[in-house]
């Protein structure tokens, strides 16, 4: 046995360690400050420009991933459009932008954020049937998958609704003066986006995310 192998631990079985969770600080605002250190400073405009675009645009989502941050647009995770940090560090300084499309196997280089919008209005809806298409899945065990789920919701409010957002969902957002009504009809939403019954739309699990001006109204 050589020396390595001996001062190697034994692997353990999955034991508790393995699923503690750790909340990582980097600084407000997270999105652009993690940005910058994972990419460097150079490449913070080019981020905070398709923070911009993307933030709360329905079906986009943002992660961070072994390396660095992914854009990415689809349902319970999937990613049929992504976008990462540009291969050409001159992109970030030019303002170019790539997005792959995983349906076409295509990468499309585009100019600006501008020309970005362009591309998404015109081919988002390709997957408009996409979380129906996923049925299959999320009606496993009576529909327990869809229910246990946890779709997020963000919510805020514009002075007298509040307005919640699907950002794991293409569609558009829902208003409501009542935040319960709110939530009901979210949970409807989620329930005819996969074309299952009404009747399990109040089992479905939300992770309701309130900003500050939501926040305050529920306090008034």
């Amino acid at each position: 046995m050589t020396e390595d192998a001996e001062s190697t631990p034994p692997s353990r079985p999955h034991g508790p360690a393995w699923d503690v969770e750790v909340t990582i600080d980097v600084g407000t605002p997270t999105y652009v400050t993690l940005a910058e250190q994972l990419h460097g400073w150079e490449s913070k405009v080019w981020w905070e420009n398709l923070g911009d675009l993307l933030g709360g645009r329905p079906g986009w989502h943002c992660e961070f991933t072994s390396e660095g941050l992914l854009w990415s647009f689809g349902p319970l995770g999937s990613s049929l459009f992504n976008l990462s940090a540009p291969e050409n560090p001159d992109d970030y300084s030019s303002g170019v932008y790539e997005v792959f499309d995983y349906e076409a196997d295509t990468t499309h280089r585009l100019a600006s954020t501008a020309d970005l919008l362009t591309w998404l209005e015109g081919n988002e809806h390709r997957h408009v049937d996409y979380v129906r298409r996923m049925k299959g899945l999320a009606s496993e065990f009576d529909w327990r998958v869809l229910k246990n789920l946890g779709v997020e919701l963000r919510v805020t409010h514009d002075g007298s609704s509040y307005i919640g957002t699907f950002p794991s969902l293409p569609f558009e957002s829902a208003m409501e003066t009542d935040f319960s009504t709110l939530l009901t009809h979210a949970r409807q939403a989620v329930a005819r986006a996969h074309d299952a019954p009404e009747a399990i739309a109040a089992d479905i699990d939300l992770v309701v995310r309130l900003d500050p001006r939501a926040s305050a109204a529920l306090s008034t």
